[in-house]
């Protein structure tokens, strides 16, 4: 089985026709495969209207309807919440794949995560986590998850963004979900600055997988050459 775990980062303005592409490529091109999505967007709020009523009038994001009719429900099982703070979402973590799964619904409880269960396999948890304090509460909160893989944009990690400088939420993410081994800490993300130049490259996008299955685990990629989001997409297989 292969999965993949990616930003799409196309709330920021990734290309959603390559996004799009590039998914459904990796999922027909051999029959188990799972992606892991974060950042598809979902809901456009009419920012111009008041609280209230720019919800009430908020319309489908292009990008979400071009991803639903990629992704039809007859040929893929798409695991998201969007029932999460009555569908006031702007974006949603999205797992697709053409295997038959069963949906957990005991895992996802906002519109950042989502979790299947293969069918006498494992069970796949894929997370967004915010930035700042918000990160640091959810990281910990993980440690009630107990899914055989949780992964995807931690917006944390154990890595130093400077010479002594160390990342935000750094001493948090090294005592995380310690039933598990971190099978990708390495740069997955490009920070650049409005000129488009490379700052640094920092590692906050992971793979954890449960100490008993680890060694099931094989030939973890860091996608460098994919440019369309500004983070890489991650795969590895896992029998």
């Amino acid at each position: 089985m292969k999965i993949m775990t990616w930003n799409t980062a196309l709330t920021e303005g990734s290309d959603a026709t390559a996004v799009i592409n590039y998914v459904k490529e990796f999922l027909d091109k051999e029959d188990d495969t799972i992606a892991v999505l974060q950042q598809i967007p979902y809901k456009l709020p009419d920012e111009s209207l008041d609280a209230d009523e720019k919800w009430e009038n908020a319309i489908e994001h292009p990008s979400y309807t071009q991803f639903d009719k990629t992704f039809p429900k007859d040929k893929y099982t798409v695991s998201k919440n969007t029932t999460f703070n009555n569908g006031r979402i702007v974006m949603l973590t999205a797992i697709v794949t053409r295997m038959k799964c069963v949906k957990d619904e005991i895992f996802a409880t906002t519109n950042r995560e989502a979790a299947i269960q293969i069918k006498d396999s494992y069970s796949v948890f894929g997370v967004h986590a915010k930035t700042g304090n918000d990160t640091k509460s959810y990281l910990i909160g993980l440690n009630s998850i107990n899914a055989d893989i949780i992964l995807g944009d931690f917006n944390a990690g154990d890595y130093y963004r400077y010479k002594d400088e160390p990342c935000e939420n750094r001493a948090t993410f090294k005592s995380i979900l310690k039933d598990y081994v971190c099978i990708c800490n390495m740069p997955t993300k490009e920070v650049k600055n409005k000129n488009g130049e490379l700052i640094r490259r920092t590692c906050i996008d992971h793979v954890f997988v449960k100490s008993s299955i680890v060694d099931k685990c094989s030939s973890l990629k860091i996608h460098e050459d994919i440019k369309i989001s500004d983070h890489y997409p991650i795969t590895f297989y896992i029998e």
